[in-house]
């Protein structure tokens, strides 16, 4: 697999697993568990941001 292909998918699983974590706590009402899983989506869109669009420039 391609660097930059394995790097996309790496940061589009991160992005996924953090909002399925987030929905899943909110639906459990446990917030602090949705903010966890909503900061580790934050940190999939910066590792995308980072590693795979900001090198094409």
């Amino acid at each position: 697999m391609e660097k930059k292909q394995q790097r996309s998918v790496i940061g589009a699983l991160m992005v996924v697993l953090g909002f399925v974590q987030a929905t899943w706590a909110i639906s459990s009402n446990d917030l602090v568990f949705a903010g966890l899983g909503l900061t580790y989506t934050g940190f999939g869109v910066l590792y995308l941001w980072f590693e795979v669009y900001r090198d094409e420039q």
